[in-house]
């Protein structure tokens, strides 16, 4: 594996977190439209257009992105290999 940074655009609709699943990897969210909640086992972070968030890899840090409203959310990604 190489060590360095994949950004990528996302796109992520109302309903659309069906799985539930916990994610482990590092990354960064930079929101361009609507509005995101993280949930993380002991808190949750709400951002929206012009947020930015930063969330280290790992169990401790593990998170559920979450839709919040009708609006589908539009966001650019990090992640860290």
């Amino acid at each position: 594996m190489a060590d360095g940074m994949i950004v990528r655009y996302q796109e992520r609709s109302p309903g659309g977190d069906a799985d539930g699943a916990w994610c482990e990897t590092g990354h960064s969210a930079y929101i361009l439209s609507g509005r995101l909640r993280y949930e993380f086992p002991d808190h949750e972070v709400e951002i929206g257009p012009g947020d930015i968030v930063h969330i280290p890899a790992g169990h401790t840090h593990r998170h559920r992105p979450h839709v919040l409203g009708d609006e589908p959310v539009k966001y650019f990604i990090t992640e860290f290999e």
